[in-house]
Parts: structure tokens; sequence; C-alpha cells
């Protein structure tokens, strides 16, 4: 199955897509601030290009890998530093970048993608560089399970092919990283809701802060090389 052409339909033809998105990558750019100075920063998956132009905003100098050509060339006119690529083969050099977000990507990898992509993320940073980003929360997959009218076959309707607890993907990650945090937290779309929708997410919130989790959360993630000592 093709997941590029679902990717590269929903980042250049439907954008509000990723709208609520924004309140996750919002938190992402916090928490890379926090614990690193303003360097390079490289984002996995492009979406909307919204996470990119925040860091640059930001200070950072920003580097965008997406496998889809269009969406890359759209950053690039927007004067982001986009190649076009996969995170199992990233088109970066080796030590060179400061903090890697991959939000929303490891779930659309096989097992075997999945331990190369580590491996060259774990290439591509600086020996104090950290990994930073999120996938969804013990996703039902056969729940979003759709069918091709033309050739029938069955599909994920966003190409997911994995699904994570906080467990599995805390023992994947610390394969290759010194894993920090490893837990399930909810970024409420706020941006997108009305005052309806905002009284509902408050209490998931709360709920979710009680340690009673559902499935609209995600699983954070924020892991330092492995021959980090601090905190």
């Amino acid at each position: 199955m093709n997941q590029t052409a679902i990717w590269s339909y929903l980042q250049n033809h439907n954008e509000e897509f990723f709208l609520g998105a924004s309140t996750r990558a919002t938190r992402l750019l916090k928490m890379a601030e926090k614990r690193q100075s303003a360097g390079i920063l490289l984002n996995i998956g492009a979406g909307n290009g919204y996470l990119e132009s925040q860091a640059k905003k930001a200070g950072w100098n920003v580097v965008s890998v997406d496998p889809d050509h269009s969406t890359c060339t759209r950053l690039v006119s927007d004067g982001i530093d986009a190649r076009v690529g996969v995170a199992e083969r990233l088109p970066v050099d080796s030590k060179s970048v400061d903090v890697v977000i991959a939000t929303e990507l490891f779930e659309h990898l096989s097992a075997g993608s999945f331990r190369d992509a580590l491996s060259e993320i774990r290439r591509v940073l600086t020996q104090r560089g950290i990994l930073l980003g999120t996938v969804p929360y013990c996703e039902n997959l056969a729940s979003s399970l759709v069918i091709c009218p033309d050739c029938k076959k069955a599909f994920h309707r966003y190409g997911h092919q994995q699904s994570f607890t906080p467990e599995s993907i805390r023992a994947q990650l610390s394969s290759h990283f010194q894993v920090r945090v490893c837990r399930p937290e909810l970024f409420p779309p706020w941006n997108i809701l009305n005052w309806k929708g905002k009284v509902i997410a408050s209490l998931q919130l709360l709920i979710s802060r009680m340690g009673v989790h559902g499935s609209s959360e995600n699983i954070l993630f924020v892991c330092n090389q492995v021959n980090m000592s601090g905190g």
C-alpha cells in the first residue's frame, strides 16, 4: 500500500487535516527549547509545515525530511531546508543535528523500518542531541480499516502499521536511546474547538492527569543519546 500517495494528498490538498496538530507541535518545540539551546532541528514528516515555520521563527536552523516531492517544494518556497527522503535513509549528515522531532511518524513504519529509522536518527544526532516525538496511544488499528472500491484491498485510512503502548515503545526506543520521558499525554486541539469542545477537552485533560487514559491521547517520548548521563 502506497502511503506516500495518502500523505501527498493530505499535505497538498487537505491541509485542514493538520490544523488540530498545532497544540502538539507547539508543545514539542517548547520541550526542545527547554532541553537544548537553538541549533539544528530536524523534523521528519512535514505535514502542513506548521512545526517547521514555528521552529524557524523561534530561531532554530530547520531541516525537514518528507517523502513527498511536492510538499518539500512548497516548504522550500517558504524558506525551509526541505529534503525528499524517508526516516530509514535520512539525507542528513552524521552527527549534525541537535534535535530530531518525530511526531505521529513511527506508527506508519513496519517493525523493521522502525528499527532502521531509530538507527538513522541516532546517526544524525550530535553527542548531546535529543529525540522528541509522539505516537497514538494504544490505537485499535482494525477500527480504521477501509476498503478500496477498485481493488477491494483493505488498508488503514492513514497508513498506520503499528500500535504502541507506553511499555512497548519504551522498549523499542531503549534499544537505541536513553529514554527520559515516555507517557500518555493529551494534546487538545484548542485552536479548532468551540466553547463546548473546550469544556469537554478540559474535562478530558483533568481525567488524563488523574491517570485515566483514552484513545484520543498520544504517547509522548523524549530520548537522549545512549552516552548521555545528565537529564
